[in-house]
């Protein structure tokens, strides 16, 4: 099975790539290739080297020519593309789209368009009339804006399946006419630590994320002048808007508080997961409709109590009030100072809502979710009609586990005898049969040696010399 993932810009930020780099590594054993396609460089600058996964970048005019040359079984659109394109991959392809923000719900056609500032956490449904009483009114957009808008809301709908992260997602979803069947909840795809650190001593405070007005770091440096507890530094890891990072530099020099804040950058992703080991505490500011939320989900796996505004969507997927950490209502400064003070403060509180996090944390299976994922993109070819093309391996591995019934997170050595497994004979002809049928072959009992073909490597080493004859 070949996938391709189209994504708006390359770059290591953000939940996305976290997912594409999990789904790269993990797929392949079940012989699904992975393929990412740019639609432009990153907008901002970001050392190249913290880019492990190679992602191609459309080159101009090119992009007709390199769906057709890859020729996937399925597109996997995560980000807004033209209309042209869009529609192509719809009618020619079978294709996902992601919904991870609200992004998609806006007409206004720019990178980052999941912030809206008339509707900032999208309590209305942005349809067109929605566009043309709001949007167009105030000049936010042009009337060609709206006719693409318009015909993006039609190809939407003719979408075969959409993948969301939350529930809030999946609400607006429905909320704009998709229907719920077509909707597929995916796992964050994201591993627990095997050891959590001890509590760390010092009252550190984590900001993680993109550097822009709307994931609300103001609203964080507002709060920490009316702290109490003056024992207090703030790491902020991330990298976005110049202008709004030397706004945010300038606010601490003038209030005082400059000394107390670290400014991180983008780190490496081994160097940012140790960052978490360090903060006694999260707090996720944002400002308007967050699809998940990585940085608050990351905080819940490590046991870091978290503070967040209510209302923003994705914070229900890993933040419950008064159990791993505090909600405090939409753009209340004072609340979040209080919240803030309340568990740098609190011994008691804290380690009740650490312990909360880690039992979460530990109840989560990250090999499961990879698994999950196996089986969403197998359905949905299935359901589509299509048959699977996957490498010879991994339908002798897909074949095993069915005929012998192996659990699925045991890992499969193709050197190892089939009877160390605990294979019967019955078994082992059941497997023959299921190959038989997915590859059209036939095993001859003239030249097929059962006790001589005892692993998974000679069963392939056979299957390649029935296919050269052939």
């Amino acid at each position: 099975m070949k996938i391709l993932h189209i994504v708006d810009y390359i770059g290591p930020h953000g939940g996305l790539y976290q997912i594409l780099t999990k789904l790269d590594d993990h797929l392949k054993k079940y012989g699904i290739e992975n393929r990412y396609l740019a639609l432009e460089i990153t907008p901002y600058y970001l050392d190249p080297k913290l880019n492990v996964l190679h992602i191609d970048i459309l080159e101009k005019d090119n992009f007709y020519n390199y769906i057709s040359e890859y020729n996937p079984d399925i597109i996997h659109i995560h980000s807004d593309i033209n209309n042209d394109y869009f529609e192509y991959c719809i009618n020619n392809y079978n294709t996902v789209r992601s919904i991870f923000d609200w992004g998609p719900f806006c007409a206004k056609q720019h990178f980052d368009n999941a912030y809206c500032k008339y509707d900032d956490i999208y309590k209305h449904k942005h349809d067109i009339s929605f566009v043309e009483n709001v949007c167009l009114k105030n000049k936010c957009i042009n009337k060609n804006d709206c006719c693409s808008y318009k015909t993006k809301l039609e190809l939407l709908k003719k979408v075969p399946q959409f993948v969301v992260l939350s529930e809030a997602n999946k609400e607006y979803l429905i909320k704009m006419g998709i229907s719920e069947k077509k909707i597929f909840k995916m796992p964050p795809i994201m591993r627990p630590p095997q050891k959590y650190s001890e509590p760390p001593t010092d009252n550190i405070i984590l900001f993680a994320g993109r550097i822009v007005y709307h994931k609300g770091t103001e609203f964080l440096l507002k709060s920490l002048l009316k702290l109490k507890n003056n024992n207090w530094k703030l790491l902020i890891e991330g990298t976005g808007d110049k202008r709004y990072v030397a706004s945010l530099v300038k606010f601490a020099i003038e209030n005082g508080i400059e000394k107390k804040i670290e400014f991180l950058g983008h780190k490496p992703y081994e160097e940012y997961r140790e960052i978490f080991t360090k903060a006694r505490l999260l707090v996720f500011p944002s400002v308007y409709a967050e699809g998940f939320g990585y940085p608050g989900y990351e905080a819940m796996l490590n046991g870091i109590p978290i503070v967040a505004f209510e209302g923003i969507g994705g914070e229900r997927e890993w933040l419950h009030d008064d159990y791993n950490g505090l909600v405090v209502p939409y753009k209340n400064i004072e609340a979040m100072a209080a919240a803030i003070d309340s568990i740098l403060s609190d011994d008691e509180r804290y380690s009740r809502y650490r312990e909360n996090s880690i039992k979460w944390s530990k109840s989560i299976c990250f090999d499961n979710e990879i698994l999950e994922m196996k089986k969403f993109y197998c359905n949905f070819l299935e359901e589509r009609g299509t048959d699977i093309i996957m490498n010879k391996k991994a339908l002798v591995e897909i074949c095993m586990r069915e005929a012998f019934e192996f659990e699925e997170n045991l890992e499969i050595d193709f050197d190892k005898r089939l009877d160390e497994y605990g294979v019967n004979s019955i078994s082992f002809i059941k497997m023959l049969v299921l190959l038989e049928n997915k590859l059209e072959i036939e095993f001859d009992e003239a030249t097929f040696d059962f006790e001589e073909c005892n692993t998974g490597n000679k069963i392939l080493h056979y299957i390649e010399q029935v296919n050269e004859t052939k």
